[in-house]
This record gives structure tokens, C-alpha cells and sequence, in this order.
């Protein structure tokens, strides 16, 4: 998984490029904005940095096939 698929600023991850079964967020990642993932059904698996405080509402609607992920809190 290349880090070019993830597009950030300021440490908040604003969109998505990949199409990766299973994806790690990069470390320094603070924030997901609404719908970086949506509709990404190919993801079954993602892991989170532990810089990760927010992921906001949506961030990953429609993602079926997502069946392992931690147990997090999601925010605004």
C-alpha cells in the first residue's frame, strides 16, 4: 500500500485514492473527514494510528465489507 493513496492536510486525512482490501492509516493522521471512505467496498480490514482522535460521522458509510476494524469513537 503506497502512502500517495492517502491525501491529508494539517494531519486530517481529507480523501482516499486506494483500493486496498486491507489499509493502515499512516501515523500523524489526527482526524478522518466525513466520507474518505464511503462507498469503499472493497476494504475489509483498516488499522489506526495512534494519533487518530476524530473520525468523523460517514467517514466510512457504505463500506460492507468492512469486518475487522477497532472499536473507536466517531465524532464530528
Amino acid at each position: 500500500m503506497a502512502t500517495d493513496e492517502f491525501i491529508s492536510i494539517c494531519g486530517v486525512l481529507v480523501q482516499y485514492k486506494g483500493n486496498s482490501k486491507y489499509i493502515t492509516i499512516p501515523d500523524g493522521i489526527r482526524k478522518i473527514d466525513p466520507r474518505v471512505f464511503a462507498s469503499c467496498n472493497n476494504i475489509e480490514k483498516v488499522s489506526l494510528p495512534e494519533s487518530l482522535n476524530i473520525i468523523a460521522g460517514g467517514a466510512f458509510s457504505g463500506c460492507h465489507n468492512l469486518t475487522h476494524a477497532p472499536k473507536i469513537w466517531v465524532g464530528q
